[in-house]
């Protein structure tokens, strides 16, 4: 089962998804047709400074919006077919936007790091398309996610080569491929 709205993945079992409070659909299902130019998907979730001065921008240019408060940030969402414009003029000129604060709230939203501080889920590359425009993707971390696993499994693997070398007398070839690998998985990056 998948949420309709923010794409995030279910249980068979559960039946409503309880960030966006909305009836899954089972995979493969398309979407329902939503009311043309009523905010209906998520363009991010932003530090609340950088929501506010969305907000702004968001009226200014007449788009409709909804926002959803969380613990860690506020969540905007617009209408679909405006959400892929407003991504990629927000990526290309995120730094504009963020460098515009005032001194405290700049230090505040640039403290969370990363190359869009501010907004805790932002595109991670683009592309133009053939008509020109810049395409960003959503992101995707899963694949990040398996390769962060990596260095924590080899210093794993190589703790238990030594303990396997020490309790069982493997031999020293055991002992130093088990070094190896508990250095070559501490180093690897994360």
């Amino acid at each position: 089962m998948r949420c309709p709205e923010c794409r995030d993945e279910f249980e068979p079992h559960v039946t409503w998804c309880g960030t966006c409070r909305v009836d899954l659909v089972p995979p493969g299902a398309p979407d329902p047709p939503a009311p043309p130019g009523q905010p209906d998907t998520r363009l991010g979730i932003f530090h609340p400074t950088m929501a506010d001065a969305l907000l702004v921008t968001l009226s200014e240019r007449g788009t409709p919006y909804e926002t959803v408060t969380h613990d860690d940030g506020v969540e905007l969402v617009v209408p679909r077919d405006e959400r892929d414009e407003l991504r990629a003029e927000l990526s290309v000129d995120w730094s504009d936007r963020v460098a515009e604060l005032d001194e405290e709230e700049r230090s505040d939203v640039r403290w969370q790091g990363g190359e869009y501080p501010g907004w805790l889920d932002p595109p991670e590359g683009g592309w133009i398309d053939r008509d020109g425009r810049l395409v960003v993707d959503a992101g995707d971390d899963r694949e990040t996610d398996a390769s962060r696993t990596v260095g924590p499994l080899l210093a794993v693997v190589g703790v238990g080569l030594l303990l396997a070398t020490w309790y069982l007398g493997l031999g020293m070839g055991a002992g130093f491929l088990g070094v190896g690998l508990l250095l070559f998985g501490l180093l690897v990056p994360r």
